[in-house]
């Protein structure tokens, strides 16, 4: 049919019209039919180059767009753009940067490629000095290690049985049975007085003196008292002799009829 409108809303109106209405006067077959959609495809879609055939003004479009949202997302900084802005904590910037996620804390001076690659310089610098680096390490190293030795070779020779340690402590353990005879005490040390001006051995010094049993002290004060002391009941059976201090009985004698001492008893 030629000539005639289509009916609006009628199953042709909707296939050639965008319209809710289905107009069908709004369609126009120079720019809407499947002939002239296909000359702007061309053939075999011969027509669709570059981006599906955007034209000029669309491509510049969607660069503008993406553009602004790569500026809005600031991902623009990772090679274009200088950033003034602080990356946000925790974003994959920061965190690449720092350890904790906090870009407060990255320091460019200490924390940036550039800086651990100068440190690193620096480390690989030290460690290969003559003086103090890991060749001089090995050298003092190696010196302890022969101190080392010959300490090991000297406690072998202390432990050595004929001349160590152990040799020394017999002789040490010989020694000492002898002289534990001698049995120093506090009573019968050999002490020197210094404190007074006189210049005297002590009565305990003399201790290990012995006369017949008695220490060389009760020796002589029992002589003092016989020779010098006081005599009380002399002449009778019994005689007393009191030592140099008057009062101390010393010697006490019994003697017969001739004179002659039956019985002497020492204090």
């Amino acid at each position: 049919m030629t000539g005639t409108d289509i009916v609006d809303n009628s199953i042709i109106a909707k296939l050639v019209s965008k319209e809710t209405t289905a107009d069908w006067d709004d369609f126009v077959n120079t720019t809407d039919s499947l002939q002239a959609n296909r000359d702007n495809i061309g053939t075999l879609g011969a027509g669709l180059s570059d981006l599906g055939g955007m034209s000029t003004g669309m491509k510049v479009e969607v660069q503008v767009v993406a553009d602004l949202a790569l500026v809005a997302k600031k991902l623009d900084h990772l090679v274009f753009a200088a950033e003034s802005d602080d990356p946000v904590h925790n974003s994959i910037m920061a965190k690449l940067a720092s350890s904790t996620g906090d870009w407060s804390t990255f320091v460019e001076g200490d924390d940036s490629l550039q800086a651990i690659s100068g440190g690193l310089v620096t480390v690989n610098s030290d460690l290969a000095n003559g003086t103090d680096g890991l060749g001089a390490l090995k050298t003092l190293i190696d010196a302890i290690k022969t101190e080392t030795a010959l300490i090991v070779d000297d406690t072998d020779l202390i432990d050595n049985g004929t001349s160590g340690l152990a040799k020394i402590a017999t002789d040490v353990a010989a020694i000492k049975v002898p002289t534990d005879k001698l049995a120093f005490t506090t009573a019968n040390q050999l002490d020197v007085d210094w404190v007074n001006t006189t210049r005297k051995l002590t009565s305990a010094g003399l201790d290990l003196v012995l006369v017949d049993g008695k220490t060389l002290p009760a020796a002589l004060q029992i002589i003092a008292a016989v020779v010098a002391g006081k005599i009380t009941d002399a002449g009778a059976p019994t005689e007393t002799f009191k030592g140099l201090d008057g009062t101390t009985t010393r010697v006490t004698v019994t003697v017969d009829s001739s004179g002659n001492r039956t019985t002497v008893v020492y204090a």
